[in-house]
């Protein structure tokens, strides 16, 4: 793999709670916009926006499997300003909505203890 792109993997785990721009990425690599764009591609699959997108979710399920964070918190914890993006997200990558996810894995759960 790239090593610019094994860089950006590394700042981006380091940083999901904050907002991460493809501008500060870019910077960090030192590699202009369209060729980290186009490495991201390559070496990951996906574009650098849809990995972010993907990153913070899985980051979230996670969160929303414990129950002792709110769903508000759990989204400023990955990065996001506004929760309703965050949910927008969410629902559109797990076509579930936080709540609902944190649900199941919790009804999951249980009924796994029993069996």
């Amino acid at each position: 793999m790239d090593l610019r792109v094994k860089k950006a993997l590394k700042f981006i785990e380091k940083n999901l709670d904050k907002k991460i721009s493809l501008k500060t990425i870019t910077k960090y690599c030192c590699l202009g916009r369209s060729r980290l764009c186009e490495l991201f591609k390559k070496e990951i699959g996906m574009t650098f926006k849809a990995y972010l997108k993907r990153r913070k979710i899985e980051k979230a399920k996670k969160l929303l499997e414990g129950d002792s964070l709110s769903i508000k918190e759990i989204s400023y914890r990955v990065g996001y300003k506004f929760v309703q993006n965050f949910y927008k997200d969410f629902k559109e990558m797990e076509g579930v909505t936080p709540s609902e996810y944190r649900a199941r894995y919790q009804i999951g759960k249980f009924t796994n203890k029993i069996n």
